[in-house]
């Protein structure tokens, strides 16, 4: 909030950026990009029904990416605080 004196000067501070904030348009088109073709294949994979695929894993690290993704936002609105 800026705090203006008798001469009408502003006294607030400037925030200097985080560098995870430069990092968020990389990050979330990255992790939502590999999440989603991750689930995409896994669910291809799953439909064809090749011998000892691991559906399970496959389908837990694109969560993983997703819930990865969520963290990373949930720490960007933490940090603007």
């Amino acid at each position: 909030m800026a705090h203006l004196t008798r001469d009408r000067t502003c006294t607030c501070k400037r925030e200097q950026p985080h560098f995870i904030d430069g990092l968020e348009a990389v990050a979330k088109v990255r992790l939502s990009g590999v999440a989603l073709l991750g689930l995409l294949t896994t669910l291809l994979w799953e439909c064809a029904h090749p011998p000892h695929f691991p559906f399970a894993l496959m389908l837990g690290m694109s969560l993983g990416f997703w819930l990865l993704l969520y963290i990373y936002e949930w720490l960007l609105g933490f940090l603007s605080r």
